[in-house]
């Protein structure tokens, strides 16, 4: 199964919307650098996880909503 059918799928189990933001993957000789603009998101709001040589990058930001607009 294609990594985007997957993630299509994880995003309708889930019930939520679910963007992909822009990244960028520079090699190095001895290592990657992964850049992934994540506005309005902080450095606390992020988790890195590795399983399987799988890197993924969870992050949440939730919008203020307001009542009398």
């Amino acid at each position: 199964m294609s990594l985007m059918k997957r993630t299509e799928q994880d995003v309708q189990k889930m019930n939520r919307v679910e963007l992909t933001p822009a990244s960028r993957v520079l090699e190095g000789e001895e290592a990657y650098t992964l850049t992934v603009e994540l506005p309005g998101v902080s450095e606390k709001e992020i988790e890195l996880t590795l399983e399987n040589r799988v890197l993924s990058i969870t992050a949440e930001n939730t919008l203020e909503t307001f009542k009398d607009y």
